[in-house]
């Protein structure tokens, strides 16, 4: 189909201007490539537009095909222009007396791809490879080779013009194509692939370059100008009106490809055109030298080939038509050399001024310059130092009125952005400072960074005054932290998984633990003896001990990795010291110690009220445990113009100066790990981290055998808040009260048992019991409970996913679900929450807890 709307248009197109021409139009032909895609859409705008009948011409587009080569064709005369690549020197080394007219595209397409999923990641891991590759992969083989991959390390296969070869055919493990167009389908196959160009390594080659002939030159040097620029009249068109010639090339030229694909190519050729850096059609001989010098290296032309005569010089003439007007030159010569000799003193002194400048220049590193912006396009640099050698490999000299060689060294990824800045800097007169990467011919890939000072000249240019500086060494280094971050997150991340992981591990048989424990505890003295009541009590307060240490350890968890979310407010001082007394007041009455509290503070600090609490509560812990028998903790508050200092001292044996370092470190108990005091060694570490996130300070004052004073310091809140009402503590709720039909939705057979014996003691409940979601959801559509008792991580669907299909339900949506999961970190209680669980309880479960939650549903 592609080959027959090609001739189509051929016999329509081709031949139309010929029944339109004027007497004085010329008849030309341009031979394509075998592809109708945007590569083309100059010449369709130019033959649209007019452009080339403006110009005396009725141009005939030729479309080629995998067999027919466009240098053959020219060269035989069966056309009069073509489009082909960089191997135009290859021809012309084989005899083809070929012309290079115009390098439209200044940046080669070809690329290699491979499948992201492959471990091909450089070209060394193409080794031992099965890589498609087409006849004009030149460009690709010298990139294989100067990373030290000849032919003989990969097996090549033929060429079959499709890159979805990449996806049919798993023994393929790379493939030629081109970026613009068939890295297209395979996006949208779903493959995901990675690039090797050559560029990457320093080998820039052009990519469609217009050409001709020699004798078209020397016998129609006019019609040969005139097609050159009315075609890059309308390249320029063409991307400058991108929808208009997406329309057109779908509807006349290649009606199969969509729209979508036309725009993916479209921008692709505009990025590798780069027509805000480089003039349309630019061709430099150290690019051509470059491109030659890489042929040489794979043997495919003699060393320091001679390519003169490749490229096209529309300024080149006959001499000898000139004779007559050589006398009257050479008469003005002379007078301007008389001229000359008067001011030659002058440009002496000029000339001395420019080298002592340039000695001062080339001390520093980098480059200084003068750069000037044509308000009618293009620029230059009347002036840069020597220092531009190093950095791009190009002489200042070559850069005084034509910034074209510079600007195209530059990676077509970062020519947007550093001409957007540019834009801006000549608009508003701000400074233009910019970074980006850039090929050196010698070098490779390197990092420029460039900063300069606008001013605007009287006829509208601008001028600015600045530097550029090698940043390559900075880049890698910035690199190199980057891929550090990049590890340390993931081991973090590891070890928040870990830790979470281990929570749910150790909360799942403390459930069972501790709830057997609690129901042994509330039953009446019969039949357990006082023995039998203090094995109880002792496995209760390890339980809790051993609770407690998992909670802080994955407290410092979200504080290391800076996920700790804290409410910062006004918190009323007096509230939080009597909360946090009356969670040590049991342990400080066991052993005889004393608790001294200040009988009332009107005292509001900024601080988060539930970690205050947690901080004091551990500082009157830590007092009681490691406080001799019968001693005494005294809680005190000192205000001051900073803020309210609140300090706990105590009467024990106080800390050796020697140890003090060792405070506020984890895992450091000072010795105490050796005593029969329980601890974990984290919780000052924990109150540190803590205080300080909530902009408050932290420390202490100790002496060995009077006693330790640890205290905080928070910023006073401005604003008063009046106190709240004293806690009413609640006795537990009547089990005759509490009637209806629970479910309880539990896999682990422990925990089904242990919620079997609590409810036991709720005669009027009836309680069911699933081992899956899915059993559970077969139930409660059932029996429609009155409550359901959810855990979150089931096998088979997940509690969360059960809950969605119960809210879903008009006949269940009502029905209160409670969460009981073993997950009991904060991110995981919120998301809970948020699913739309009516309450949520952590294993291992506070049976007191749980009765008033079932009270307050069912009572």
């Amino acid at each position: 189909m592609p080959r027959l709307t090609g001739l189509l248009v051929w016999l329509v197109w081709g031949w139309m201007p010929l029944a339109l021409s004027q007497e004085s139009q010329e008849t030309v032909s341009l031979q394509l490539k075998w592809h109708h895609q945007f590569q083309f859409a100059g010449y369709y705008a130019a033959l649209e537009q007019g452009y080339y009948q403006t110009a005396g011409l009725a141009v005939r587009l030729l479309e080629g095909s995998p067999t027919r080569d466009a240098v053959a064709i020219v060269v035989a005369g069966q056309a009069d222009f073509g489009i082909s690549n960089s191997e135009l020197l290859l021809h012309r080394y084989r005899g083809a007396p070929v012309v290079a007219l115009a390098a439209v595209i200044q940046h080669s397409p070809l690329s290699l791809l491979v499948r992201r999923d492959s471990e091909i990641r450089n070209v060394r891991d193409l080794a031992g490879r099965r890589l498609m590759m087409g006849p004009d992969a030149a460009e690709l083989l010298a990139y294989f080779k100067q990373a030290g991959l000849t032919a003989d390390h990969f097996e090549k296969w033929p060429q079959s013009q499709n890159a979805l070869d990449l996806l049919k055919d798993q023994q393929i493990d790379g493939v030629t194509a081109y970026i613009t167009n068939q890295a297209f389908l395979m996006h949208k196959a779903g493959i995901a692939t990675f690039e090797l160009r050559a560029i990457q390594g320093g080998i820039d080659f052009y990519g469609d370059t217009l050409f001709t002939t020699e004798t078209q030159i020397r016998q129609h040097p006019e019609r040969v100008a005139a097609f050159r620029a009315a075609s890059l009249k309308g390249w320029d068109y063409a991307l400058n009106h991108i929808d208009d010639l997406v329309e057109l090339i779908q509807s006349r030229y290649a009606p199969h490809k969509t729209r979508e694909q036309l725009l993916w190519e479209a921008e692709g050729y505009r990025q590798l055109v780069v027509p805000d850096i480089v003039e349309l059609g630019h061709m430099s001989p150290n690019r051509w030298r470059h491109i030659a010098d890489t042929y040489a290296e794979l043997d495919m032309l003699p060393p320091g080939y001679d390519f003169s005569g490749l490229l096209y010089n529309p300024s080149a003439f006959d001499l000898s038509a000139l004779h007559p007007w050589l006398g009257g030159g050479l008469l003005i010569i002379l007078m301007l050399s008389i001229f000359s000799l008067h001011i030659l003193f002058r440009r002496r002194t000029l000339q001395r001024a420019y080298a002592q400048q340039e000695k001062m220049a080339a001390n520093l590193p980098g480059a200084i310059y003068q750069y000037h912006l044509r308000t009618r396009g293009g620029g230059g640099f009347p002036y840069v130092s020597q220092g531009i050698r190093e950095l791009a490999g190009i002489s200042p000299e070559a850069l005084h009125d034509n910034d074209t060689p510079l600007w195209a060294q530059l990676h077509p990824g970062d020519l947007a952005r550093i001409i957007d800045s540019r834009a801006a800097s000549a608009r508003h007169l701000t400074t233009w400072s910019f970074e980006g990467r850039v090929h050196h011919p010698q070098r490779g890939e390197i990092w420029w960074a460039g900063k300069g000072t606008p001013e605007r000249l009287p006829n509208g240019d601008t001028l600015w005054y600045g530097f550029l500086t090698d940043i390559t060494d900075f880049k890698h280094n910035e690199e190199a932290l980057a891929h550090a971050k990049e590890v340390a997150e993931t081991a973090n991340q590891a070890k928040s998984t870990f830790l979470s992981s281990m929570s749910h591990e150790v909360r799942t048989p403390l459930n069972a633990i501790l709830g057997f424990a609690q129901l042994l505890e509330m039953q009446g003295s019969a039949p357990l003896t006082e023995g039998h009541r203090e094995a109880i009590r002792h496995i209760l307060s390890s339980g809790q001990h051993l609770l407690h240490i998992i909670n802080e350890v994955l407290d410092l968890s979200r504080i290391e990795a800076g996920r700790l979310d804290l409410t910062i407010k006004p918190v009323p001082v007096d509230a939080v010291i009597q909360s946090a007394a009356d969670l040590v007041a049991s342990l400080a009455q066991k052993r005889g110690i004393t608790l001294h509290l200040p009988q009332s503070t009107p005292w509001i600090v900024q601080a988060d009220e539930g970690r205050l609490r947690q901080v004091l509560s551990n500082f009157l812990s830590n007092a009681v445990k490691y406080n001799r028998v019968g001693g005494s903790v005294t809680l005190s508050c000192q205000p001051d113009k900073e803020g309210l200092r609140m300090s706990v001292t105590d009467t024990g044996a106080g800390i050796p100066e020697a140890r003090f370092n060792e405070l506020f470190q984890p895992f450091h108990r000072l010795g105490a790990e050796q005593t029969a005091v329980e601890g974990s060694g984290i919780g000052l570490v924990i109150c540190q981290r803590l205080i300080e996130t909530m902009g408050g300070c932290i420390g202490f004052e100790s002496r060995v055998g009077t006693g330790s004073t640890f205290w905080v310091e928070l910023p006073l809140a401005s604003q008063r808040v009046e106190p709240a009402s004293p806690l009413v503590k609640t006795t537990a709720p009547e089990s005759t009260r509490i009637t209806g039909r629970v479910l309880y939705v539990e896999d682990n057979r422990v925990n089904r048992l242990m919620m079997s014996h609590v409810f036991r003691r709720l005669p009027k409940v009836e309680l069911q019991l699933a081992e899956s979601a899915e059993e559970g959801l077969a139930m409660i559509g059932q029996s429609l409970p009155d409550l359901v008792l959810m855990d979150i991580n089931l096998p088979g669907i997940s509690g969360i996913e059960a809950l969605k299909i119960l809210k879903a339900d008009d006949r269940t949506t009502r029905i209160p679900v409670i969460a009981v999961s073993a997950a009991a970190m904060e991110r995981e209680i919120a998301e809970g929450l948020q699913a739309g669980f009516h309450g949520y309880l952590s294993k291992p479960i506070n049976i007191p807890q749980l009765l008033e939650q079932l009270h307050a549903i069912l009572g």
